[in-house]
């Protein structure tokens, strides 16, 4: 159980693919709870391992072809410490959407 507040960190990083390792550095450095990125510029080739280590659980929305007329560009990522038990709510998401939707149950 967390009894500091949570920091939410949010950046749009236009394009995380090229910038993959630092990103992963700063969050070995830091000690944040939730990671919010827009622009992630991920596809499925992308491993969530090369994102963020194993005290988080990763959840993403990649720009998928079908839905968008832009080859590159969109993404929305979330990276959720475990001991957060985070849960995706797929339920809440539209598929016409780069949208990514969780719950954070209270302690």
């Amino acid at each position: 159980m967390m009894t500091k507040p949570i920091e939410l960190p949010y950046q749009i990083t236009r394009g995380l693919r090229t910038k993959c390792e630092e990103f992963k550095q700063n969050i070995l450095s830091n000690d944040f709870a939730l990671i919010l990125v827009t622009e992630s510029w991920f596809s499925d080739d992308f491993y969530n391992g090369e994102i963020c280590d194993d005290r988080y659980d990763i959840f993403r929305y990649d720009r998928k072809k079908g839905t968008s007329s832009k080859n590159i560009g969109g993404g929305v990522l979330l990276c959720a410490l475990k001991i957060l038990q985070v849960q995706h709510r797929s339920e809440w998401t539209c598929p016409t959407v780069e949208s990514l939707w969780v719950t954070i149950p209270s302690s």
